[in-house]
């Protein structure tokens, strides 16, 4: 896969993978301006969020980590993850990680330098569901550590 710079204005609900500086502000503004998608963009937006489900034709990835040193899109295969509004997936037609064990994972690398998470907003509104670390919701926990309602819970 090769990302190509956006450059210019990007129409509503286009998913895009940003880079940045860390610690650096920018401003993104919205415009009314009619535009067209950029060419080759595999995100899908979810301007209303909600569960991204396993394709019928092609694969879905959402972007998530089981260790934060390596971040990654993960094959949605059977737990449908829920992404919040204003998040995109990545659809392609190609299995881009072909993995038959554990969980398939398509790597990224972010400059060499692991990030963090900060200032974390929970939502007071949230619903009960469970999710497990990847953020795919489960229907039956079972043993191990999930999130919900914002919190971490461990099932022995």
């Amino acid at each position: 896969m090769q990302l190509t710079e956006a450059n210019g204005k990007v129409p509503a609900a286009t998913g895009l993978l940003m880079k940045g500086t860390a610690g650096a502000k920018f401003t993104i503004l919205p415009t009314s301006d009619a535009t067209t998608a950029p060419d080759g963009n595999l995100f899908v937006g979810m301007p209303a969020g909600g569960e991204v489900q396993v394709a019928t034709t092609g694969f879905n990835y959402v972007f998530g980590w089981t260790d934060p040193a390596d971040p990654g899109f993960y094959k949605v295969v059977d737990l449908l993850p829920v992404l919040p509004a204003g998040k995109a997936y990545l659809a392609t037609t190609e299995d881009l990680n072909p993995v038959t064990s554990g969980a398939p994972f398509l790597g990224i690398e972010v400059g060499g330098e692991t990030t963090g998470i900060a200032n974390v907003n929970v939502n007071a509104n949230a619903d009960s569901s469970w999710y497990d670390l990847s953020g795919r919701r489960v229907a039956q926990p079972t043993k191990g550590l999930y999130i919900v309602n914002g919190k971490k819970v461990i099932i022995k």
